[in-house]
């Protein structure tokens, strides 16, 4: 999650609650303007089934007919203590044990500070691992959503063979130690049409 920043984009985790603070009380400054309701499905929206494309327009239209939803300070800024509570204090810290984790993160309109992000949250888990989903913007699940049927899959298929071992994988939060039994996801099989990136 990533905020305009005088004039620049900024990650969240990144941004400190004066420049937050500031950055709210010139989004309030600014009259509100009048919202026009959508009447046709936009890109990428566009790729669901037809169903889904009336489902999502009605729900769309509904949201922004309704009184206008605005963040406030405290709300936002209490995201902003999670994503940095969340983040590694150091490379050999993995807050989630041996959890079984996949991130995935957008191939396209994406830099690399956005990259480097997605990678401290895979290292949340010492057996994380980060994808980045090739010809795809925010929505992954829209541009591609094989790859996120895979690395769910790759998800609960490591899940139950570390319940089913003798030795079950270790899920101490901060632990260092791995038990004999662990299962890492870099073992199993590979997410094809993608760049895994090795993780630090």
């Amino acid at each position: 999650m990533d905020f305009q920043i005088e004039g620049k984009d900024k990650v969240l985790a990144d941004t400190s609650a004066e420049e937050l603070r500031r950055m709210f009380e010139a989004y309030l400054r600014v009259p509100a303007t009048p919202r026009v309701l959508p009447t046709t499905v936009e890109a990428p929206a566009d790729r669901l089934p037809k169903e889904a494309q009336s489902a999502r327009l009605w729900a769309l239209r509904k949201l922004m007919s309704s009184e206008p939803v605005i963040p406030t300070f405290s709300g936002v800024e209490s995201w902003r203590e999670e994503f940095i509570a969340l983040r590694p204090q150091s490379p050999l810290s993995h807050p989630l044990g041996d959890l079984p984790l996949i991130v995935l993160t957008r191939g396209l309109n994406t830099d690399n500070r956005r990259r480097e992000v997605a990678a401290e949250f895979a290292a949340l888990s010492r057996v994380g691992k980060l994808v980045v989903a090739e010809q795809s913007e925010h929505e992954i699940h829209i541009y591609r959503p094989d790859l996120v049927a895979q690395s769910l899959k790759e998800v609960v298929e490591a899940e139950r063979k570390g319940i089913e071992s003798p030795n079950p994988i270790n899920r101490k939060l901060g632990s260092n130690r791995c038990s004999p039994g662990q299962r890492s996801l870099r073992g199993l099989s590979g997410i094809t049409m993608s760049q895994q990136l090795p993780l630090r």
